[in-house]
């Protein structure tokens, strides 16, 4: 049982009774007690953790009872009077009530009591609880209503729910460092950092993944270009040269006339991603999440002040 205001007596087990069902999981009886089912007292044990009430056959056959079936219908029989009869539901026998009154109080009944488990709803019932809960899964539907029976192909979560298929293609990494430099922005943050910045911007190295970042005031084209032309002299410094530039297509730090007359007079080509495909620049966006956690772990541990999430300085340097 299920239900504790079920039982006419009502007792705790000195000990919770460990039961396995069918399929090999466990529930726990607490109390055991007597319960009436149509006009004959049994004795059960309840398992609140369990949402179902059931006749056990083999329990009923060790305390002296005679279960007969067949032609969808079941008797339970005790000195060879029936006490109690029921009929076939599914791969299930249901426990039937005599009459009306017996059938507000039969914890077994479902032709009356919506609540049973094994009484199934129809097809708009069933419907609309689907819609009630906001096109919940059929899964999760059947574990939250009794009876709950998959409706047809909904169009609404087709259409709610559908993903973009994202095509992943192995991409060949670079030979040379800082042949392909990636790069996004992040910001802005509700604290300013203690340098004044709301705002970061990474360059990642495709081939050594050698990850530079600078904390920026704000997201002008300006203050990006800025940090670009700082990265790529220091690069230049080391022998090196940048060749190709990846981002986002953001327009306002990346995709405007002056960055981009900064790299054709430098001979790096220019490659945004197209609108919508944040995944195209998907070594930069990794980057920022990785940074972003370890700041946190670091503040959390530190019990640093907010306002130090960017450091003291405006230009930081890291390398993973």
């Amino acid at each position: 049982m299920h239900n504790g205001n079920d039982f006419t007596t009502y007792e705790r087990l000195p000990n919770p009774i460990r039961i396995q069902l069918g399929n090999k999981t466990c529930v726990f009886a607490t109390h055991h007690g007597s319960v009436r089912v149509q006009d004959h007292q049994i004795d059960a044990l309840h398992t609140p953790s369990f949402r179902y009430s059931l006749l056990s056959v083999a329990e009923l056959d060790s305390q002296g009872y005679h279960t007969k079936f067949g032609n969808g219908k079941c008797s339970i029989q005790n000195s060879n009077v029936t006490v109690m009869t029921g009929s076939r539901n599914g791969q299930l026998f249901q426990v039937e009530p005599i009459n009306s009154r017996h059938a507000r109080s039969n914890p077994f009944a479902c032709q009356t009591d919506r609540s049973n488990p094994f009484a199934l709803l129809s097809t708009a019932e069933s419907h609309l609880w689907h819609k009630r809960l906001a096109h919940l899964n059929h899964v999760s539907m059947k574990s939250l209503v009794d009876g709950y029976v998959p409706t047809d192909i909904c169009e609404v979560c087709i259409l709610a729910k559908h993903e973009r298929k994202i095509i992943r293609v192995p991409v060949l990494r670079t030979t040379t460092p800082f042949e392909l430099v990636h790069s996004d922005t992040c910001g802005p943050f509700n604290t300013k950092s203690h340098s004044g910045g709301l705002h970061f911007i990474v360059f990642i190295d495709d081939y050594t993944r050698h990850t530079t970042v600078y904390i920026l005031l704000d997201k002008r084209a300006e203050s990006c270009i800025s940090a670009f032309q700082s990265l790529k002299a220091r690069i230049e410094s080391w022998g090196y040269t940048i060749k190709r530039f990846r981002c986002d297509n953001g327009r306002e730090e990346y995709d405007n006339t002056l960055f981009r007359r900064i790299l054709a007079g430098s001979g790096i080509s220019f490659e945004p991603s197209p609108p919508y495909t944040q995944h195209k620049n998907g070594v930069a966006e990794r980057m920022i999440g990785t940074l972003i956690e370890k700041a946190r772990a670091m503040m959390l541990d530190s019990q640093a002040p907010k306002q130090f999430w960017g450091g003291s300085n405006l230009n930081r340097k890291l390398k993973y």
